[in-house]
């Protein structure tokens, strides 16, 4: 699966047009944390939702969801 230049850990797959975005089966025995479908929350003004996968089993969630938010806090 390509993606586009990201930070160190986690892989941006977004282009819905040309269906490509992450899939749990996409990222089987790889180490990133992979984001797709990031858009504006329909609900929430000041809120995004995105689809996040990554293998467990190589990765812990915990460890996956700190690297998520380190990159969220430094685009604000």
């Amino acid at each position: 699966m390509s993606s586009t230049p990201n930070e160190a850990g986690t892989e941006l797959v977004d282009d819905p047009e040309n269906y490509k975005l992450p899939t749990s089966v996409g990222i089987v025995d790889t180490d990133s944390t992979w984001v797709g479908q990031v858009r504006r929350c329909i609900e929430n003004p000041n809120a995004i939702d995105l689809l996040i996968c990554g293998d467990i089993l190589r990765k812990g969630a915990a460890l996956s969801t700190a690297q998520i938010a380190e990159l969220v806090v430094a685009e604000f």
